[in-house]
């Protein structure tokens, strides 16, 4: 009775009276114990045993078997804690307790009836409460109430009944009628279970114990057994799916069908030793499928004898499916293997680091980083080689990472060199845990950044430099600005002075003595007056020029629409009597300066007015679409056009296409649009033909819901 002590302590006393019982009373020995495994966990086993008898009907041996039930006992577990929770939870949530008329219906409010269907009592009243039942179960259970209430009965049926959240839970519902004094029924009351946990528990015990009762038959381990022949004379369902073979194709057959070509004699003469009585333990044998995949089966087997215990009768044997683990094993040994050759052979540095900070394995690359040999960085902890100032950013960091705050770490920090100077790194690190969650070491990868950080380090003294230079010759440009602003106004006092005597002395002349000259005096005196007011009106026109590189642009939503209208109302006075159309088309709104986008729209609509001075039906158009974050606007006319030759002069100063005496201007109005569009940080071009008119373009930002900008 050795056997006993690998038994739990728990089990022994009972398995002991069970097994006397059996002996005194000749009957099959059944029990289940926990048996204590080689690792020291316990497993639960089933034992069956009946005895063998004489032919006077003594008992001269015992034969039987033990199974392995621990997955059963866990699903019986959870069984019963299963069904634990569903009785707390009927306890919790109670029952539908009812009443209805004597006819059977809800004539009053069922509170937990309508919580559990959601229906107000309106819907529930009268038979109502019926459209919730399941409409394969509804028929059925009207004439189990029907007859109830005919028979005056106890009425009890089972329905699925649909919940508030629209699922249907099966029901158990029970009713009883109430009378009167004078036999009448009163009314009906009664109540309604939930039962669907317990109907899901009741399948799943019989499901259980259905497994119990052909355990044997259908284990999931492959069990196989054969006679001393070698023939198979058993061959359960995982056998089949190990093989592919149905059990009613191998019974009979020789086990030499199982194994692969190459693998036969090696594999009989393991099974030859099993009719001497040898025991398989853990012994691995590989099994061919019927489509000629290989399987590795761990298997252990016992020897059946006859009576006489010395004769072998069959050999079972079980086994179990380990071809996925030796894959496994197999791709974990390389995955190894190519881990080992990148942490060797990186030309990146690479370390495992303990959580105490010993460094475990580091690579050749970081060891020549610092100057050391591998070997010499064995003995090192890491804060030895760690530039102080660093120290307490990488504990913080470690810290972090055995937190699960991070999954991985990143600075740059300094590593000393054996020679005494520090190396600038740029590290990662990630923790890795073993397979009880613990932390096990650090692995890190260490690019040497140096040469980086010196060429930053240049970087850093060359835009200190620049942004010196900057501020210089920004000084100097104010300064110019201020020079240049200075001589515009003394350009706008002493010319525009001289310029207001001619024209007032010319005027005085035409005045005086205007009466005293001929036509040709007359004439001259006029263009005398005339030129003097276009020289001062281009005095004007340039220092509006000059001017508007210092104007501070205020960005806003711009209504394009009307600022064309204002812009054609300022014209009013240059159209004159003439018969000029403008047609606007679509506006997309833009971001700019209101009053220097007015004046862009001022002068190209001028132009378009003068240019179309020839034509009897002069036509504006005005436009604009979004493209590419841009909007483009277009001001087209059907005026003298221009040759495309010249086109690259149109936006100079004092650039003209035409003759003064043909169109008048001063030259400087396409050169101001294009200087307010480009502080805008838009476009402007312009297309033409001699004779059929020009068209001119220029984009502005588009609108967006940001807060204005100056």
């Amino acid at each position: 009775f050795g056997w006993l002590k690998q038994l739990h302590p728990d089990d022994r006393e009972r398995t002991i009276a069970a097994w006397n019982a059996a002996v005194t009373s000749n009957t099959p020995f059944d029990v289940e114990f926990r048996i204590l495994r080689k690792e020291g966990s316990y497993r639960w086993f089933k034992t069956r045993a009946i005895a063998l008898h004489d032919d006077e009907g003594r008992i001269i041996k015992w034969f039987g078997s033990n199974t392995d039930v621990e997955e059963q006992k866990r699903v019986e577990e959870t069984l019963r804690a299963s069904e634990a929770r569903y009785r707390s939870y009927v306890d919790v949530t109670g029952q539908i307790a009812w009443v209805t008329s004597p006819a059977g219906e809800i004539v009053e409010d069922v509170p937990s009836l309508r919580k559990f269907t959601g229906q107000t009592y309106e819907e529930a009243k009268g038979s109502g409460w019926a459209k919730t039942i399941h409409p394969d179960d509804l028929e059925r259970t009207l004439q189990v109430w029907t007859t109830a209430v005919a028979t005056k009965s106890h009425y009890e049926t089972e329905y699925r009944m649909r919940r508030h959240d629209g699922v249907y839970r099966l029901l158990l519902a029970r009713g009883f009628p109430v009378f009167g004094e004078d036999g009448t029924i009163r009314e009906w009351v009664g109540t309604c279970s939930d039962i669907t946990e317990r109907v899901q528990v009741e399948k799943k015990l019989q499901e259980s114990k259905d497994y119990l009762e052909n355990l044997l038959n259908y284990a999931n381990a492959p069990i196989i057994v054969w006679d001393p022949q070698f023939h198979i004379t058993r061959f359960n369902h995982a056998f089949e799916a190990l093989t592919g073979r149905p059990e009613r194709e191998v019974i009979g057959k020789s086990l030499e069908l199982l194994f692969p070509r190459d693998q036969i004699d090696s594999s009989m003469a393991l099974i030859k030793k099993t009719t001497g009585g040898t025991r398989w333990e853990t012994v691995e044998i590989a099994i061919i499928h019927l489509d000629g995949s290989l399987r590795t089966v761990l298997w252990n087997s016992a020897t059946i004898f006859d009576a006489d215990g010395t004769t072998p009768v069959a050999t079972i044997a079980q086994g179990h499916d380990i071809t996925l683990r030796k894959h496994a094993e197999d791709t974990l040994r390389e995955s190894e293997e190519q881990f080992r050759v990148i942490f060797d052979r990186s030309p990146v540095g690479k370390s495992l680091t303990a959580p105490d900070g010993k460094l475990l394995k580091v690579n050749a690359a970081f060891a020549a980083m610092l100057g050391l040999t591998v070997e010499e960085m064995q003995s090192v902890n890491f804060a030895a080689i760690t530039h102080s100032d660093d120290v307490a950013e990488s504990r913080e960091s470690i810290r972090r990472l055995l937190a699960r705050e991070c999954a991985t770490y990143h600075m740059e920090k300094r590593y000393r060199h054996t020679d005494g100077h520090y190396v600038w790194t740029d590290v990662s690190t990630t923790l890795f845990r073993d397979s009880q969650d613990q932390p096990r070491y650090f692995i890190t990868g260490i690019i040497d950044i140096s040469e980086r950080k010196q060429a930053e380090e240049v970087i850093r003294r060359f835009n200190t430099e620049l942004e010196q230079r900057v501020i210089e010759r920004t000084a100097e440009l104010e300064a110019v600005n201020h020079e240049l602003e200075a001589f515009s106004y003394s350009v706008s006092h002493d010319l525009k002075a001289p310029l207001r005597s001619v024209d007032g002395f010319a005027r005085f002349l035409e005045e005086d003595y205007g009466d005293r000259l001929d036509d040709e005096g007359r004439r001259l005196l006029t263009v005398i007056r005339d030129s003097a007011r276009d020289m001062g009106q281009l005095v004007n026109d340039l220092l509006a020029f000059s001017r508007l590189s210092r104007k501070e642009l205020v960005m806003t939503r711009l209504d394009m629409g009307t600022l064309v209208r204002e812009a054609w109302t300022q014209l009013a006075p240059s159209r004159g009597e003439r018969q000029v159309t403008l047609q606007v088309g679509t506006l997309p709104a833009a971001a700019g300066d209101a009053a220097t986008v007015r004046e862009v729209l001022v002068n190209l609509l001028a132009n378009a007015i003068k240019f179309t001075r020839p034509r009897e039906q002069a036509v504006v158009e005005v436009s604009g679409h979004v493209e590419a974050g841009e909007v483009v606007y277009t001001v087209k006319d059907n005026g003298a056009g221009f040759d495309m030759v010249f086109v690259n002069k149109l936006f100079g100063v004092f650039q003209r296409l035409h003759g003064s005496e043909e169109f008048e201007g001063t030259g400087i109005g396409l050169a101001l649009v294009q200087r307010i569009i480009l502080r805008h940080g838009g476009r402007v071009w312009a297309e033409g033909t001699v004779n059929e008119g020009a068209t001119f373009y220029f984009t502005l930002p588009q609108y967006t819901t940001k807060e204005p900008r100056t």
